[in-house]
């Protein structure tokens, strides 16, 4: 136990680490919560699940739309100046949200504020990891710290949505109004945190990270790693419920989270000989191979051991690509680079979601779990034909080399 804490007490004795890693907590656990909090109250508010689905849908795009612009202003004024006015939004959709359901409004006020509080969601993410990314020059720490953040992203999707559903059964709107406080809390920490913060650069010190080729090598990959994991949050939802069993779905996809959470944990702990590249090639490999025992389960006790072997393979994935990030663009263009690789998943989340829907509608649950093992393959084939774009290269692309 020693051997794996070890790694990660020395990153966060980093000066002013530990202050911004707690506040980036915090402030990401709203990106857990909002999803499931606005399809909560307007199914509420409504009686109707597809006006819910379309609302929560509405926040979702917008922020995978607004999260690359985003990240280049924080590149170009900086994060104390950019995040105070992105809560403000944040906040403004929130009470826009909460206000117009509780006094009865008309719906297309409830998708206004889900729009608008989607345009505000805070990336901390991507916040974190540039922070990180700034502070650490060590192979070995940076890659402990991406690890640690991955660890986070996942326990978030652990306490979020179990949070908002005890809430929302006493008041739908309670959720939003705690995401609201929470992503306060966290914003007022992580910007008084201002030792750790990335400076700003000059507009014309950057020309952007997506006119970066090796970016969309990883864009690509991402957005397939996405379609892995919407495809299997509804697939086991839906293996729960024809096995009359739907209040394990949640358990099942807590395995999931849990295994990813360990693997990374475990990975972070150690020291690769492995380039990261090599490393990010063999880890959408294996998500490909530990997506396929799934197909055979017949029984929930069977699809939980293949859950986790899922589970596990994700976290590895997720700290390799958030590292050749780091690699291949630039720090002037860093934030931007995180948030870019955020939506290329978030948009595979919701192509995943809605293609296992229609292959389980117009086929089965089992046809719907072939769709994991084939993006992550064609992930990997993505990767590799890549292989030139994302190798060492010399400064000033390689300035982080993990």
């Amino acid at each position: 136990m020693t051997l794996v804490t070890s790694p990660y007490r020395s990153v966060l004795r980093t000066p002013g680490a530990l202050r911004f890693a707690v506040a980036g907590f915090v402030g990401r656990v709203p990106m857990a919560m909002m999803t499931i909090a606005i399809l909560l109250v307007v199914r509420h508010r409504t009686g109707s699940y597809g006006l819910a689905g379309a609302a929560s849908a509405a926040h979702t795009l917008t922020q995978a739309a607004m999260t690359p612009l985003v990240g280049r202003l924080v590149d170009r004024f900086g994060q104390s100046v950019i995040l105070p006015r992105l809560l403000a939004i944040f906040l403004g959709g929130i009470v826009i949200l909460t206000v117009a359901a509780a006094a009865h409004a008309p719906v297309g006020v409830l998708f206004a504020g889900a729009v608008v509080a989607g345009a505000g969601q805070l990336p901390y993410p991507s916040l974190v990891r540039a922070r990180w990314t700034y502070l650490l020059a060590s192979n070995t720490q940076l890659s402990t710290a991406l690890a640690l953040e991955s660890a986070a992203d996942e326990a978030i999707f652990i306490i979020g949505p179990v949070v908002v559903t005890a809430l929302s059964a006493w008041n739908p709107l309670i959720a939003p109004i705690l995401a609201g406080g929470l992503a306060l809390a966290g914003t007022v920490g992580f910007v008084g945190a201002r030792a750790s913060e990335p400076p700003p650069f000059a507009a014309e010190s950057g020309s952007g990270a997506w006119r970066i080729p090796a970016m969309w090598v990883l864009i690509a990959s991402s957005v397939l790693i996405g379609v892995v994991f919407g495809n299997v949050e509804v697939a086991m939802i839906a293996f729960a419920q024809r096995h009359g069993a739907s209040g394990l779905a949640g358990l099942l996809l807590g395995i999931v989270a849990f295994g990813s959470m360990a693997a990374g944990l475990w990975y972070g702990a150690r020291q690769w000989r492995l380039d990261i590249a090599v490393r990010y090639r063999l880890s959408l490999a294996t998500l490909a191979v530990g997506s396929l025992p799934a197909l055979a389960a017949m029984t929930l006790w069977q699809l939980a051991p293949a859950a986790l072997l899922i589970g596990v393979s994700i976290a590895p994935t997720l700290i390799a690509s958030s590292g050749l990030v780091a690699r291949v663009v630039p720090a002037s263009s860093r934030t931007e680079g995180f948030t870019w690789q955020s939506t290329g998943i978030n948009v595979g989340v919701a192509a995943g979601a809605a293609l296992g829907g229609l292959l389980i509608d117009t086929f089965s649950v089992r046809v719907a779990f072939v769709v994991g093992p084939v993006a992550a393959g064609l992930g990997a084939l993505v990767a590799f034909a890549g292989a030139k774009l994302l190798a060492p290269r010399p400064e000033p692309l390689a300035e982080i080399r993990v």
